[in-house]
Order: C-alpha cells, then structure tokens, then sequence
C-alpha cells in the first residue's frame, strides 16, 4: 500500500491577519513557533498547485531523509546528532511546504467580506 504524502501549509485565524493588514509573510520556522503551520494530505490542489509552479517533489529524497532521522534517533543522543536531524527535518519541510495554500479560519462575518472583496 502507498503512503499518501502530507504537506505543509500555513492556518491563520483571520482576526491575526487583520493585524498584518491582510498581509502575512512567515518562514515556516516562525510558523512552526506560532503554531500555525497544518499538515494536510496531498490532494488536488496541492496537485494543481505543484502542476502550476511547475514544481516536482523528490519523494525519494524524503524519505532518504526520513530514514536517516530514524537512524540517528536510534544512536547515542549527542549534540551533533541533534543538529543532524535538526537540519534533515528542516530539508523535509522546505521540500514538503507549500507556500500558496493557505488556511482561514473566519473569526466575524466581516473578515470573511473582506477577504471575498479584496483577495
């Protein structure tokens, strides 16, 4: 059986956004630390995304990575292990993160006017 590959993509409640004027640029880093960042299953459109950037996933890449966490986790924790997986796990994101998609949760009826009138 295939795995289906999850993905990264930003979630904002829209009241934050009103904060950054509808304009919000995070490093997945600081998505991570403010905890939005969601993983979602591929679908299609993250498909269709990736078709239209003319993007490919190195599916193999990843899970060459994804092994060598696995290993590493398995030998004697030491500092350069854990900047290792650190830096394994940051490739990881970057390859999986798709930066066009993003989450809304609507926090009033005028956030949501908003957003359908001005994009």
């Amino acid at each position: 059986m295939i795995k289906q590959q999850q993905f990264l993509t930003m979630k904002f409640n829209s009241d934050r956004l009103k904060k950054f004027n509808y304009d919000i640029e995070l490093t997945i880093n600081e998505a991570i630390r403010n905890k939005e960042l969601i993983s979602v299953f591929e679908n299609q459109l993250i498909d269709s995304i990736l078709d239209i950037n003319n993007r490919q996933i190195d599916y193999e890449k990843i899970e060459n990575l994804k092994k060598e966490i696995n290993f590493l986790k398995k030998q004697q924790s030491s500092e350069e292990n854990g900047k290792l997986i650190t830096q394994y796990q940051d490739e990881i994101n970057e390859e999986i993160f798709i930066t066009e998609y993003k989450t809304i949760r609507m926090d009033s009826k005028k956030h949501y006017e908003n957003l359908n009138q001005n994009g």
